[in-house]
């Protein structure tokens, strides 16, 4: 809320929901100790790959959710996402097994899809689903191209 009360005319907020694309299968080939040593590799690359102003939170389950603000255009917004899907490209030792998960992101963007963070998590979150459903691994359905649930 006070990233988007808090910006200035002409720069964009965006919020990303982040869905990890094959962390099951760790939990259930490695167990949930291992999925869990997991998740706090995936949490430290997703924060290197952010800027120090940048947020990200673990929602639960496989769920992160990255807060962005300071950008000046939707192909920056793009740009991130990108990034974040190529922090995970490389696998992952962790407890001596080589894990490799990849991403799902939706995006919602403030002000062009709302000014209300509610609102802004339930885009990001209906884009991420839309990218699952189109097959894993999809970067960037903006939020405001996917219907929004009743």
């Amino acid at each position: 809320s006070t990233a988007i009360n808090q910006r200035r005319p002409d720069e964009l907020v965006a919020v990303y929901m982040l869905d990890l694309d094959g962390f099951k299968q760790v939990n259930d080939e490695y167990g949930h100790d291992t999925g869990d040593a997991l998740l706090v590799e995936v949490a430290h690359r997703l924060q290197a790959s952010l800027r120090s102003s940048d947020m990200v939170s673990r929602l639960g389950g496989d769920e992160f959710l990255v807060l962005s603000s300071g950008m000046k255009t939707e192909t920056q917004v793009r740009e991130l996402a990108e990034k974040l899907v190529k922090a995970l490209a490389d696998p992952m030792v962790v407890a001596g097994h080589a894990c490799q998960v990849g991403l799902t992101i939706g995006y919602g963007i403030a002000p062009d899809d709302g000014l209300d963070p509610l609102t802004l998590i339930q885009r990001a979150d209906a884009a991420m689903y839309a990218g699952k459903k189109a097959g894993k691994g999809q970067v960037g359905f903006a939020g405001r191209d996917i219907a929004m649930p009743a």
